[in-house]
């Protein structure tokens, strides 16, 4: 016979601490006679762990329950775990983790629960039904007590059925037991299973640990060799550039009015690296920011629009006895009709805002400026869109220097033997003064055959900029140091200090991670409604923690050498102290809790590893307390009271005695 430990963790929240629900089943085996698992008929202990895994409690939950394949879980407001007694599945809930386990109906239809998962305040719980080799999914809404119908799991591979769902905030993922299988279901509801064996050793993902990272799942099993990452072959994203054309091609069909033959998009090629429509609006006006970042026309063409890069090759040369067209008898014209926009209308300086690149899509701002005018406008376009430093400066610069060649507006009239242009061409003009490039904005036939053209002056060389844009200044990967939430303990002591001399209260308060900024003690005397700042508290804090062990009662008016107490600390740090200095007052403790604190004093302070610690030669019963010391437990508190650490607050003698919430608020910032 040989005794063997599993333990499975689970996280919840009360106003102070963190506790973790461990539940241990304690099985044997009997390798001479039937060599299979069964659990005790002690039952399986459920154990409640702090935040610095000390033990705080524990309770059993039924004899012979078997939940070796189902975590526990807490939603919120119960834990709760499945599993089975033979071939009973059995479900049981707890509202501590730990004394009494109450049992719930399983629905019929399968004989043995795999698991429990908490997505907001429901529950998705996994089963089979070994009769029908089938997996199972089950919702509650009301933490345990009622659930809905089975529904059933797609197929697998093996025989083992799905098991311990996990939710990442968009989708459920459960693995199949010893298969290379796995199922994704954004529902719970509606499943798609997956497979593969690229990559995978002999051991696949089975009933144990899994986790979501952010870009991948990953799912642990109890084999050697047993851990596997899932990353965006099967649900991640993989970023990559697109064309214009297909962002455009992509607006245009949610128009439901057009399909993908009414449009030609060929000539928009360019490459775009993100962009994004923040909006509900017209799909012209969805458009317009890629048009003004990549200059393109749209155009009738047939039966179809044709979007038309800008910058590109003359279509055809007009001489300049084609220009005035006119009808027979007609008197001369002009050939040539300009007008044109004055300097101050025209933007001295264009600014383009952007998605940065190189900032991870923060706001970029880059512009060009023209300094030989007398112009004072200042534009400013927000192109949603992914650019770098220089690609942004490349588009304000292309920008202004258009606003300014298109100043003039031209008109020009031809024979009908020119039907062939479409707006968006490029003509080339022969003029006495030399060959002047157009591009045709609009066309117009008149009664009798003539081509009236209005276009703008063209030049392909302004669509390349040369500007290099203003690189951001970017140190690098950043790695964010997590805050952490305030711990805090109020204390009823006996008068240690002056400061103690008017009613008061001791309070120390600490973070629960490295990076705690500070926090702030609040009291709310209106049940909550409204809140009033106490206490200020800066990093690192005080020096508490969790006692791990307990001691008991001796003799107070000596050293008591004899006693151990193995202390946790949440932060800070402990150092031994002279005899003299601990009988001057050095390295004394409050110990215990509300209404059973011991004010005690340590000599010898030895860390053992991490942030634990081991208290020794010990002054017991320090300012009256020795009454306190038969009432210590697993799991008290134990504060260092440093002056500069440790607050004493102030209050009215009319608030002695009432009940006032109280709270700890941590700071993000400095």
């Amino acid at each position: 016979m040989f005794c063997g430990v599993f333990r499975l963790y689970l996280l919840t929240s009360s106003p102070h601490k963190r506790h973790f629900c461990v539940l241990t089943g304690r099985f044997s085996r009997n390798l001479v006679t039937s060599g299979t698992d069964d659990n005790s008929a002690a039952g399986t202990r459920s154990v409640l762990l702090d935040a610095n895994f000390a033990l705080v409690n524990y309770g059993w939950i039924v004899p012979n329950f078997d939940c070796a394949n189902s975590h526990p879980c807490h939603n919120g407001t119960v834990f709760i775990v499945g599993g089975n007694v033979g071939a009973v599945p059995r479900l049981f809930i707890s509202t501590t983790g730990v004394g009494t386990w109450s049992e719930q109906a399983v629905p019929a239809g399968v004989s043995h629960i795999y698991g429990i998962c908490a997505f907001g305040s429901s529950l998705l719980m996994a089963a089979f039904d070994q009769s029908t080799r089938t997996g199972k999914v089950a919702v509650s809404t009301d933490s345990g007590v009622s659930w809905s119908a089975w529904v059933n799991l797609p197929p697998s591979l093996g025989s083992g059925g799905w098991r311990n769902p996990n939710w990442n905030g968009a989708e459920f993922f459960l693995c199949e037991r010893a298969t290379s299988q796995w199922a994704m279901s954004p529902d719970g509801v509606n499943s798609e299973a997956h497979t593969t064996t690229a990559g995978l050793p002999a051991h696949r993902p089975d009933s144990f640990q899994k986790g979501w990272n952010g870009p991948a799942w990953g799912s642990f099993s109890h084999e050697v060799g047993g851990a596997f990452l899932l990353t965006a072959a099967t649900s991640g994203i993989t970023p990559s550039d697109t064309s214009l054309g297909a962002i455009v091609s992509a607006e245009c069909l949610k128009s439901a009015l057009l399909r993908s033959g009414d449009i030609n998009v060929a000539s928009l090629t360019q490459s775009v690296r993100g962009y994004r429509v923040g909006s509900i609006g017209a799909i012209r006006a969805a458009l317009e920011p890629l048009q003004a970042a990549w200059p393109f026309d749209v155009v009738p063409h047939g039966y179809k629009i044709r979007f038309v890069v800008r910058g590109g090759a003359s279509v055809v040369t007009i001489p300049a006895a084609d220009l005035d067209a006119r009808g027979e008898g007609d008197a001369p014209g002009v050939q040539i009709t300009t007008s044109r926009k004055m300097d101050s209308q025209l933007p001295r300086r264009v600014t383009v805002q952007h998605l940065d690149y190189d900032r991870e899509h923060n706001a970029g701002t880059q512009y060009a400026e023209r300094l030989n005018t007398a112009a004072i406008n200042a534009l400013a376009l927000d192109l949603p869109i992914v650019l770098t430093a220089t690609e942004a400066t490349g588009k304000a610069e292309v920008l202004l220097y258009l606003y300014w060649l298109e100043r003039n507006d031209v008109s020009i009239t031809l024979p009908p033997t020119y039907n062939q242009l479409e707006p968006g061409d490029v003509v080339t003009l022969v003029t006495p003064e030399g060959s002047v490039s157009l591009r045709l904005t609009a066309i117009h036939y008149t009664s009798d055959g003539r081509i009236a053209c209005q276009a703008k002056y063209a030049s392909a060389a302004i669509y390349t900029p040369t500007a290099v844009g203003a690189s951001p200044a970017v140190s690098g990967t950043t790695t964010i140091t997590p805050v952490g939430a305030s711990v805090n303990v109020l204390m009823d002591v006996p008068m240690v200090s002056s400061a103690q001399s008017v009613p008061s209260f001791l309070v120390a308060m600490t973070g629960a991670l490295a990076g705690w900024r500070g926090g702030v003690l609040m009291q709310s005397t209106d049940a909550g409604s409204s809140w009033a700042s106490m206490q200020d508290f800066g990093p690192p804090g005080a020096s508490l923690g969790t006692c791990t062990n307990s001691i008991g009662v001796v003799e107070h008016r000596v050293i008591d050498n004899a006693s151990v107490l193995d202390v946790t600390l949440t932060q800070g740090e402990l150092f031994s102290v002279t005899q003299l200095a601990m009988l001057g007052g050095a390295n004394h403790f409050a110990y215990g809790a509300n209404g059973r604190w011991e004010i005690i004093a340590a000599q010898d302070c030895t860390l053992v590893s991490g942030t634990s610690y081991v208290l020794q030669n010990l002054l017991r019963g320090r300012f009256g307390s020795e009454w306190a010391m038969g009432l210590h437990a697993v799991g008290d508190a134990l504060v260092l009271l440093d002056t500069a650490d440790v607050a004493a607050i102030a209050i009215s003698s009319g608030s002695i005695g009432l009940s006032y919430l109280s709270a700890c608020r941590t700071c993000i910032a400095e």
